[in-house]
């Protein structure tokens, strides 16, 4: 298994040094803030629930709500 990170910054983000992991740490954020946003969207101004969004993601409704309740970074 390569030290390469599989995250489509992976180019950016090589190796094992602590910018490398700094680097993942903050896309890893990124995502997730944007997954947050997204789910967000969906359910406020959409106005799906967490069952469709949950049916549409293919993931768990445990889970919907869980990024639903994310605050993304830089936002109140």
């Amino acid at each position: 298994h390569s030290s390469r990170s599989s995250t489509a910054w992976g180019v950016w983000c090589l190796g094992g040094t602590s910018a490398d992991k700094r680097c993942q740490r903050d896309y890893q954020r990124v995502v997730a803030d944007f997954r947050a946003m997204f789910v967000r969207s969906l359910v406020d101004e959409h106005g799906m629930d967490f069952t469709e969004v949950s049916r549409h993601l293919s993931v768990s409704r445990h889970m919907i709500a869980r990024v639903y309740r994310r605050v993304p970074d830089g936002t109140q």
